[in-house]
């Protein structure tokens, strides 16, 4: 009777042991959940940007970082590494995006198919900027692009994209847009110093290209092409 007394005692000590143990994880899990916070639709390259890293997104020393209560990315001219599910170097959906200060994307590539995407959602500029892309530099769709101030460029790369025409069995290159704003207005403000767009030549009479692409074009000053 002893021993089955001793056999029970160890048995509910071990069920303690391991509620405990199962208790301090879910603690972790808690823990960590709580330090990573939530996170937002916004991609610099291959990184997302979260609660946890939004005061310096790269790990640059703060080169780039974002502003929840404004969704306010700022920049400082950082080295952007990867890209956003292999496509562009700055995505975000859904978000009303203010990208203000300076970023110089290189020109020499390697180019995917956008500079700076965004989707469901306005974008305003306020700075000095470069995106190159392949088919296209900026890419708005159902929403509004802005310039607010300050210099511009926005170019789809002369290297564009090979399709193969197969009635005369050949290769062509196709251009796209330097800027295509799609279902949305590109508005161009009057303190605007430069803006530089760009849309590689065509090669062949039955493609199309052009610098810039939108349902609604409104120029408050001057537009340099």
């Amino acid at each position: 009777m002893k021993a089955i007394k001793k056999s029970v005692g160890i048995i509910l000590a071990l069920l303690m042991v391991m509620s405990v143990v199962a208790g301090l994880s879910v603690s972790a899990a808690e823990i960590d959940n709580a330090e990573v916070g939530a996170s937002y639709n916004l991609w610099l390259g291959s990184t997302q940007v979260t609660d946890a890293n939004k005061d310096d997104i790269l790990n640059d020393g703060g080169k780039a970082k974002f502003y929840p209560s404004t969704n306010t990315l700022l920049l400082n001219n950082p080295y952007i590494r990867g890209f956003y599910n292999n496509y562009c170097t700055i995505y975000a959906s859904g978000i009303n995006l203010m990208i203000s200060g300076s970023y110089q994307m290189s020109s020499e590539g390697p180019y995917l198919e956008a500079g700076i995407h965004v989707e469901n959602g306005t974008l305003f500029l306020n700075g000095d900027f470069a995106f190159y892309g392949s088919y296209w530099g900026i890419k708005v769709v159902n929403g509004d692009l802005s310039i607010e101030r300050g210099t511009l460029k926005a170019q789809e790369s002369n290297m564009g994209a090979l399709y193969l025409d197969t009635d005369e069995q050949r290769f062509f290159h196709t251009p796209y847009f330097g800027i295509l704003c799609e279902g949305g207005q590109l508005l161009i403000k009057d303190d605007v110093e430069c803006v530089d767009l760009y849309s590689a030549e065509m090669y062949s009479d039955d493609q199309w290209g052009a610098t810039v692409g939108a349902d609604n074009i409104v120029i408050a000053d001057s537009l340099s092409i």
